[in-house]
């Protein structure tokens, strides 16, 4: 494979026919194969070294298998033989131009590859609470990957949103000593989803949120810090609420804060405290 020079850019494949043209390229210590197409196909999906996505050089598009690992050089070669490859009449490259990811995850699973699901429904529920409170407050931020701070933010408020697909379940994991701490009044949101083709998606929400008003760059870092990139499928997977509960966060609620401990100090050498709090018979709001 020409990525094994380290030669940056694209470079035709001359292996392989007119009709079925591929190329290889490396882009920094990102190296693969791709396949031009017509128009973009959104695909991000990833599994040990390897991902499959679609790029976009200077308006023509393409579907890439990419690493990033020099180690996987030899194992990706071979792996990128078979996504180049016509196949029969054609049919493997129909497939992947046509359903990439269904070449992906037959793929995968030949090769042994589990590919793990990434859970959306925690995500989708926070995506749902900021829609609720940006309509109504445009200071409203939606911060939950920024270290140090709750899930939502305003000028006035904070927000932890907490979520299960559990039916009959209330707990919620408390991830730090900070998370039910805050100087502004703070709720606890919590919501109980169940996975449904008759609900809504990470992408569905991204669409309601930037009709509200809110800022699509600021989602799209927000859900790329998650892993959610652009294009995964994880995105599409539809979820509906089944309960919606918010609780004020205040001296009478059960939480560990600094204050909890004596002298309003935490003890010496505590750096973390994770703890489980059972939400039944505490006072809620609908």
């Amino acid at each position: 494979m020409h990525f094994a020079s380290q030669i940056q850019g694209i470079r035709p494949l001359s292996t392989l026919e007119n009709d079925y043209q591929a190329f290889s390229f490396r882009q920094g210590v990102e190296y693969g194969v791709a396949i031009q197409t017509e128009s973009l196909i959104e695909i991000y999906e990833e599994a040990s070294q390897i991902s499959i996505k679609s790029l976009n050089n200077m308006g023509t598009y393409y579907i890439a298998l990419s690493c990033c690992d020099e180690g996987y050089r030899n194992e990706f070669a071979k792996f990128g033989a078979f996504f180049v490859s016509p196949g029969e009449n054609g049919e493997n490259r129909k497939l992947v131009t046509n359903s990439p990811l269904k070449w992906w995850e037959n793929w995968i699973g030949m090769l042994g590859n589990r590919v793990g699901v990434r859970k959306s429904y925690d995500t989708i529920a926070e995506m749902l609470a900021l829609e609720e409170l940006f309509k109504k407050d445009k200071t409203i931020s939606w911060t939950a990957s920024q270290a140090g701070s709750h899930d939502i933010e305003s000028d006035n408020s904070s927000f932890e949103i907490k979520s299960t697909v559990k039916k009959a379940e209330t707990t919620v994991t408390i991830s730090s000593q900070f998370q039910l701490d805050s100087v502004k009044p703070l709720q606890l949101w919590f919501y109980r989803m169940e996975a449904s083709e008759q609900g809504i998606s990470i992408n569905d929400m991204k669409a309601k949120l930037i009709n509200a008003g809110y800022n699509e760059n600021l989602i799209e870092a927000q859900l790329e810090k998650r892993g959610f990139i652009f294009g995964n499928s994880t995105r599409e997977k539809k979820y509906v609420i089944l309960e919606r509960r918010k609780y004020n966060v205040d001296d009478s609620f059960p939480r560990i804060v600094e204050s909890s401990f004596k002298n309003n100090i935490y003890p010496k050498n505590i750096v973390k405290i994770l703890y489980t709090i059972d939400l039944e018979g505490l006072p809620y709001s609908k």
